[in-house]
This record gives C-alpha cells, sequence and structure tokens, in this order.
C-alpha cells in the first residue's frame, strides 16, 4: 500500500503531466446550481481549481420548468457541454460530472484517502443535526443575488420540503443555543483531526482532493451562521478552499 505522501507526489506529477482541457473532444459550456446545494458547489470547486472556463447559471429553488427543461428532473447541478460536431449535453449528478471532467483531461487525477473520508463521514454525521437547525432557516435569508430563496414561493418551497420529512422549524430555533455550541465544538474537532498538516489540502500540501470537494461545500453554509465561532485554521481552509475554487462565502448576510 502506498504512502499518502507518495500518492500526492503522484497526483502532483500527474499534473505536471495532463494534458489541458485544449486537448479535449468536448468544451465545457455552463454548469447550472443553487448556490446552496452542496452537490452543486463541488463542481464549482473541480471547475475552478482546475481553471476551467465555464458559464454559471443559478435558478431559484422552486422553479420546476427550467431544471427540467436539462433533464426531464428538478435536479441540479447539471453540467452543459458541446462536442466536437456541435452536439449539446447535459450531464446530472456531481461525482459523474467530476469523473467525466478528469476522464476527459479538464481536470486533474483527484487524490483520495479512503481512511479519512470515512473519519470524515463520521464527523460530519455526528453534528448534521445541528447543523441542520442552524442553517435551514437562515440560508433561506440568502439575497436575491443567489436567486436559490429570491422569492417566497422559493422559501416555501424549501419549507415544505423539509417539513414532509419531519423537519421543525419551531423546534430548531428552541434548539439554536445548544445547536450552536455543538457545532462551535464540531469546528474544534474539525480543526484537531483534520487541519494537521501544513498547505491547503486537508489531504496536506496545496493539491486539493476528494475529500476537500465532498465536505468543504457542507462547511461553507455554516458562514450564514452569525454567532458561530471559528478556530482560525478552520476559517484559514474554508477561505482559502472556497476563494481558489470560485464561491463566496456567505458572511456579508449572516444572521
Amino acid at each position: 500500500m502506498f504512502s499518502l505522501r507518495t500518492i500526492q507526489r503522484r497526483v502532483i506529477n500527474a499534473m505536471l503531466s495532463t494534458s489541458t482541457s485544449t486537448t479535449s473532444t468536448t468544451t465545457i459550456q455552463t454548469l447550472h446550481v443553487y448556490d446552496h446545494c452542496p452537490f452543486c458547489i463541488r463542481v464549482d470547486l473541480i471547475l475552478n481549481w482546475n481553471s476551467i472556463s465555464y458559464q454559471r447559471k443559478s435558478y431559484g429553488y422552486s422553479d420546476q420548468n427550467g431544471p427540467k427543461a436539462l433533464t426531464g428532473k428538478k435536479q441540479l447541478p447539471v453540467l452543459e457541454y458541446t462536442t466536437t460536431n456541435g452536439e449539446t449535453k447535459y450531464m446530472p449528478e456531481s461525482l459523474d460530472i467530476i469523473d467525466f471532467l478528469v476522464n476527459n483531461n479538464f481536470a486533474n487525477s483527484i487524490l483520495q484517502d479512503d481512511i479519512q473520508k470515512q473519519q470524515l463521514e463520521d464527523w460530519n454525521k455526528s453534528f448534521k443535526a445541528s447543523v441542520n437547525d442552524l442553517t435551514r432557516s437562515r440560508i433561506l435569508k440568502m439575497p436575491p443575488k443567489f436567486m436559490d430563496f429570491a422569492t417566497q414561493e422559493d422559501r416555501d418551497y424549501a419549507m415544505n420540503k423539509y417539513i414532509s420529512k419531519g423537519f421543525s422549524y419551531e423546534q430548531a430555533e428552541l434548539n439554536y443555543e445548544q445547536a450552536l455550541i455543538n457545532c462551535n465544538e464540531s469546528l474544534v474537532l474539525f480543526d484537531q483531526q483534520f487541519l494537521t498538516t501544513e498547505g491547503k489540502s486537508i489531504h496536506g500540501g496545496d493539491v486539493y482532493g476528494m475529500n476537500d470537494m465532498l465536505f468543504l461545500p457542507d462547511i461553507r453554509k455554516l458562514t450564514c451562521v452569525k454567532d458561530l465561532i471559528w478556530p482560525d485554521r478552520v476559517r484559514k481552509y474554508v477561505e482559502e478552499a472556497s476563494n481558489d475554487g470560485g464561491v463566496c462565502l456567505y458572511d456579508d448576510w449572516s444572521c
């Protein structure tokens, strides 16, 4: 079994030798997204981390016709691209899009640490309920420029979706103080468990890997919570990785 350091060196070497998007048989056109959606942000990250040019189109969360016009489903993200013969295609599913970008030499090979991924999944699961309590009401207050919840219809659609799954917005407000304590603890644990090496990536070094792509979007969403206490290293990680990935944080309107 190769060490993580060896894998990283191989990834870096692959980055230096991998052909660029100019040799691909396809052209990336548009990424169709909801800005609050972690699955959509995954694709933003890999596109920007690899300096891939694309247009970004956002939708209101209640909009049925826009997303359905792409793939027949109300489902985002969707990557729109054209082939060399001019045919336009639409690809859903974030992980399928990521594989497509790597396999077609748009993006560099991606480092994956399966042991760390399982640790991150356990960490994320432990605090998911508290994250939902803090963010599901606050994310609805996104400014209209993001489009996700620009109308009352968009906000109602989101609320009804989660209420139908058993989530209570009233109970979430009652849980606020404890949820804040829990999420503060989660960020401290993230700092202690996953930011112990030098570099931008949670894998170590400055080459972002799959675990960054999978878990950064959820942490980014917490920037909509004004009273959260961010450990310095966690805050630096979120700011740098999001900036490199071309996505903004929510501090300006956090509440």
